[in-house]
């Protein structure tokens, strides 16, 4: 649910939708209390104004920290799983290939070749 529809049904004081995530359970009741507060006059207009616009920063805030746990989550799964082809690939052929492929795999570097260099491991 986007962030105009959770503020719309806080706005209506509807109960809180189903299946929202945790940060979004906590922007609605956060948004339906300080309209409460507004519509009964314990706050100003400038006031509600003025919280509203913080609640609403924090909580882009927190969407942009999931969105980068997500994808730093993929990103090392992906990791791992590269790793573990190459390790595997090693620990088959025990080759000076599968050693380089494996520590390019992990460092994300290239080995240059030496010349003339036919020594193995």
């Amino acid at each position: 649910m986007d962030i105009r529809e959770i503020e719309q049904k806080a706005y209506l004081g509807e109960k809180m939708p189903d299946l929202l995530t945790l940060h979004e359970q906590v922007f609605f009741i956060l948004l339906r209390g300080l309209y409460m507060q507004l519509h009964n006059d314990y706050i100003d207009r400038e006031q509600a104004a003025a919280e509203k616009k913080k609640i609403v920063a924090q909580y882009k805030k927190q969407l942009r920290r999931e969105k980068f746990n997500s994808n730093l989550a993929k990103l090392q799964a992906n990791f791992f799983r590269e790793v573990e082809a190459a390790a595997s690939r090693y620990a088959k052929t025990r080759s000076r290939e599968a050693a380089d492929e494996l520590y390019q795999t992990i460092y994300k570097v290239q080995i240059k070749s030496h010349k003339g260099c036919d020594k193995t491991w």
